[in-house]
């Protein structure tokens, strides 16, 4: 019988690998998801394809920074490897939901109806519309403190 034996340290190098690939931290920056979230709580997303989320979920997007990006965000594939903003906004639909207080209106193809808590500050799909799918990075799973 072959027993192998994996190193300790080849166990954390993986680890870490696996960590950095699934998992992120961002900073809240704002007040549009308060009071659930306030400006400056950090917290730890795990990235996830569309699939894999729920409509009510806290989700991340990941869009060009810029002056405007918060107001403006870049469509579908534009300016990939730029430097990046994190979006902290709620999923209110999929790709053929409805869109909340629109009746007969469904959400696009590739697309994302999100909103934040807060609706008097926040820049999100009651005011831009809806946000493309791609930029989506994953969900919030908890504040880190």
């Amino acid at each position: 019988m072959l027993v192998v034996l994996i190193s300790p340290l080849v166990l954390v190098a993986v680890l870490v690998v696996w960590a950095r690939w699934s998992l992120l931290v961002v900073t809240v920056r704002g007040p549009s998801m308060e009071p659930t979230l306030r400006d400056g709580d950090r917290l730890l997303v795990r990235r996830r394809p569309l699939a894999r989320v729920a409509v009510g979920e806290l989700v991340v997007l990941a869009h060009p920074a810029g002056p405007d990006a918060a107001f403006h965000p870049a469509p579908t594939g534009a300016n990939r490897g730029a430097p990046t903003i994190h979006s902290v906004k709620r999923l209110a639909g999929k790709p053929g939901d409805r869109v909340p207080g629109s009746p007969g209106e469904v959400v696009p193809a590739g697309r994302l109806w999100l909103l934040g808590d807060n609706p008097g500050f926040s820049a999100d799909s009651r005011v831009l519309g809806s946000f493309s799918a791609d930029d989506l990075v994953g969900t919030v799973t908890r504040a880190l403190g």
